[in-house]
């Protein structure tokens, strides 16, 4: 393991601290507000076990992926597919609650991120490109979203840390520690186990000659190899059993699968093939750090030319390689044969196309503080130009363009990126400014700062997890149901209905989020619909009685006119089957608005789905 004195503890702490506080003020509404979460942190409302068994009796979201075990009376749920992470929860959960561990497990990864960054960057190099590869990751990975972000407290935002350690210890030839990783990544987090396994076959891989190549079989890098590979592959197997559905092909392709289509829960193709589930990125906004550093990266290569790219340590280019290898792999198996086996592609590039960029980027930093500000002096008329150029373009594009209205996501994509390259050369004035006299320094190095930190947060801010947000009337309906029994199942609005398993802790039939989890969604989703628009109590009644409903939480804004008009009540699938069960035009004397409410809050309403309600109030 690396030891923090053999560091420079001082320059290693100072960097740490720095982290730690900008991690704070960046992500101070996310931390300290338990309702503002990475949306996908719903799918872990079951977590709320590990200190209430009672909960859940009825469970219609994780109909499998869960395994429960018995241990003198206490019902264990563990989560096969990351075991390591579900178990790491359950221990936290006997000091904090779940949600709040999930916020604050970012104070623990970042510290470590740092601690093999700034070592690696050392070993290297030196201390100056430990601490530009450090802040520099601190600053991309704070603004990230959460598809990678260390900050979603969710299992893939250990894949990054995952990654960095592995490549650190394959890089100083610490074999046995980088197959403890490789064992990590299959306990974790499952994407990360074949980029491991694939990085550190590579390194066994000894080329001779352009086409002439032999392995290395020196048993004391092979047998950590697969001792590692061998146990983590017991685990996933198990993981894999446990959901059926990423190993068997889908009946439908998925690419003629509404739920998989743009109007789907989970897009396939966005901007193939940059976004969407099977593209290189997930979201957009991973693509504006890519294109930020890109931008760097290119104005080094100008600089410093290959020996830029030998200072990549060769166990990131076999983790960049083992990425496209998993992403290519990965597409065959998802578009070509409908099979999840190897997950999404866009699970393997986003994250190895990042940590690649930040090793580019961060190790190379020190030359580009030396040798940029000549370089501008050099091109300052071509760089004026350009950037006149690119400011008249955008000017007689707004005056002639027909909608306006267009060109103000190219005015933000433009913003967004100089905000970023802003950050990264104020941050740097700490190093061009040194040999400036005082007092001038002092006060171009607070105006600088200032303005560095003022531009970095408006980066972060728009490109990093965001969270959901819930209104206060959202807010409201969720402690009331907390109030409720146990055993309570509800059924209503999809939103309200994907945080209250989390927020409430208690069940819902179905919700916004990933609806397609339980296969039989298909049939009670259209139900719930034709009951919420029934204007018979025994329509609603059977339904309820159905699915053990015991209460409705109602949308009023549902029942307004123009809604229904537009037909667009649910996603695809759900949407077409929707609308076959409800008339082509829809009356508008619906019974549930007449209902009196147990509890209401703004638009929404919760109701009792009993006889007593529902046929006494008819």
């Amino acid at each position: 393991m690396v030891t923090i004195r053999k560091l420079q503890p001082n320059l290693l702490l100072t960097v740490i601290f720095i982290s730690i506080g900008l991690t704070l003020i960046a992500y101070a509404p996310h931390l300290w507000d338990k309702y503002q979460v990475p949306k996908d942190l719903q799918n872990f409302y079951w977590m709320a076990r590990y200190q209430d068994t009672d909960l859940f009796p009825i469970d219609y979201i994780f109909v499998s992926g869960l395994t429960y075990l018995d241990i003198f009376g206490y019902k264990l749920t563990l989560y096969p597919i990351s075991f390591g992470y579900g178990l790491v929860f359950f221990v936290a959960s006997f000091f904090i609650n779940f949600i709040w561990f999930a916020k604050f497990l970012i104070l623990i990864l970042l510290p470590l991120c740092l601690i093999y960054l700034f070592k690696l960057a050392e070993s290297l190099r030196d201390q100056l490109s430990a601490i530009s590869l450090s802040l520099i990751f601190t600053f991309f990975m704070l603004a990230s979203y959460q598809s990678v972000s260390i900050g979603s407290g969710l299992q893939r935002g250990i894949i990054i840390p995952l990654l960095i350690v592995f490549v650190y210890y394959l890089s100083q030839q610490r074999y046995k520690a980088a197959a403890i990783t490789i064992f990590m990544s299959g306990l974790f987090y499952w994407p990360a186990f074949p980029l491991a396994v694939l990085g550190y076959g590579f390194s066994l891989i000894k080329w001779q000659h352009p086409y002439k190549f032999t392995l290395d079989l020196d048993p004391k890098k092979i047998a950590p190899f697969f001792v590692s590979v061998s146990l983590a592959a017991i685990v996933l197997v198990w993981g894999l059993t446990a959901n059926t559905s990423f190993v068997k092909p889908q009946d439908l392709p998925v690419i003629n699968d509404p739920n998989f289509s743009d109007e789907g829960a989970i897009p396939l193709f966005i901007s193939f093939p940059w976004f969407g589930r099977a593209g290189i990125f997930d979201a957009g906004t991973d693509i504006v750090n890519f294109i930020v550093l890109a931008i760097f990266a290119g104005v080094i290569l100008k600089l410093s030319g290959r020996q830029a790219l030998r200072r990549i340590p060769a166990a990131g280019w076999y983790l960049l390689a083992a990425g496209w290898v998993m992403y290519v792999a990965s597409f065959i198996t998802l578009v070509g044969f409908s099979s999840s086996v190897l997950y999404q592609p866009s699970r393997y590039t986003r994250a190895v196309i990042f940590l690649f960029m930040i090793l580019f980027v961060g190790l190379n930093w020190p030359d580009f503080l030396q040798k940029f500000p000549g370089w501008v002096h050099r091109k300052r008329p071509q760089i004026i130009f350009f950037f006149v150029a690119l400011a008249l373009s955008l000017a007689v594009a707004y005056g002639v363009f027909p909608s306006r209205l267009l060109l103000i996501p190219l005015l933000w994509f433009f913003t967004i990126i100089g905000a970023g390259g802003v950050t990264l050369l104020g941050g740097s004035s700490w190093y061009w400014l040194r040999q400036t006299p005082q007092p001038s320094r002092t006060i171009i190095l607070i105006f600088t700062t200032a303005v560095t930190l003022l531009v970095g947060f408006y980066y972060i801010n728009n490109l990093s997890l965001k969270p959901i947000n819930p209104s206060p009337d959202e807010r409201n309906i969720y402690q009331f149901v907390s109030t409720l029994p146990k055993d309570a199942i509800f059924a209503g609005a999809p939103i309200v209905m994907s945080g209250i398993p989390l927020f409430s802790e208690r069940g819902v039939l179905f919700r916004d989020l990933h609806p397609h989890a339980n296969p039989s969604s298909i049939i009670f989703i259209p139900e719930y619909f034709e009951a919420q628009y029934a204007q018979s109590p025994q329509v609603i009644l059977d339904f309820c009685q159905k699915y053990k409903v015991t209460h409705l939480v109602l949308n009023m804004a549902q029942f307004d006119p123009d809604f229904i008009t537009k037909q667009k009540f649910f996603y695809e699938p759900w949407n077409s089957e929707i609308l076959k069960k409800l008339s082509p035009t829809p009356p508008t004397d619906f019974l549930l608005p007449t209902v009196p409410s147990i509890y209401s809050s703004g638009p929404y309403r919760v109701i009792e789905c009993s006889s007593t309600s529902l046929i006494g109030n008819k």
